[in-house]
C-alpha cells in the first residue's frame, strides 16, 4: 500500500508541476488584446510632400554711426606765450588773407595757430599745406586731425 501511495503522489505532483509556473510565463504567453497596435496602411497613391520652407531672413544689423566726424587742420605755429601766438596771427592775415585759431595745447604745453576754417578731407588739407611750404614763414605747416 505505500507503493501506491507513493505512486499516486507521484502523478498527482507530475500533474500539477506544468500549473505552477509563474504568472510572468503565463503572461507572456497568452496576448493582450489592448497591448498591440496594428499600423495604418498607407494608400499606395500617397507621395511625401516636401514643404516649401524658405528661412525667415533676418535684417543685417544696423551699424552704429558715429556722429563724430574727422576733420583736418593746417597747423603753421606753436608758442611758448599766447603773445607771441597772436602777433605770429597778425602777421599771417596779412600774407595768407584767411581765419586763424588760437588755442592752448595741453600735451604740447604750447600756443597753436590753426588756419580756419578746418578741411573735410585730409587730401585738401594737404594740398594747402604743400602751398603754404612755398612761403618761407610757413615751411614747418603740417596737418593735424580731430573728432569733432
Amino acid at each position: 500500500m505505500k507503493k501506491i501511495i507513493a505512486l499516486l503522489s507521484f502523478f498527482t505532483v507530475l500533474l500539477l508541476l506544468p500549473g505552477c509556473g509563474s504568472s510572468a510565463d503565463t503572461a507572456n504567453n497568452t496576448p493582450k488584446s489592448d497591448s498591440l497596435y496594428v499600423f495604418d496602411e498607407i494608400p499606395a497613391d500617397t507621395t511625401a510632400k516636401v514643404l516649401d520652407i524658405t528661412p525667415v531672413s533676418t535684417p543685417d544689423p544696423v551699424p552704429v554711426v558715429s556722429q563724430k566726424k574727422t576733420v583736418h587742420y593746417v597747423q603753421i605755429g606753436a608758442f611758448s606765450t599766447e603773445d607771441k601766438a597772436h602777433e605770429f596771427v597778425e602777421i599771417a592775415k596779412k600774407k595768407l588773407k584767411k581765419d586763424f585759431k588760437i588755442f592752448y595745447s595741453q600735451s604740447l604745453l604750447l600756443h597753436v595757430v590753426q588756419v580756419m576754417p578746418s578741411f573735410s578731407s585730409k587730401v585738401e588739407a594737404e594740398t594747402y599745406r604743400n602751398e603754404l611750404w612755398k612761403i618761407k614763414d610757413y615751411k614747418d605747416a603740417w596737418v593735424t586731425s580731430a573728432e569733432e
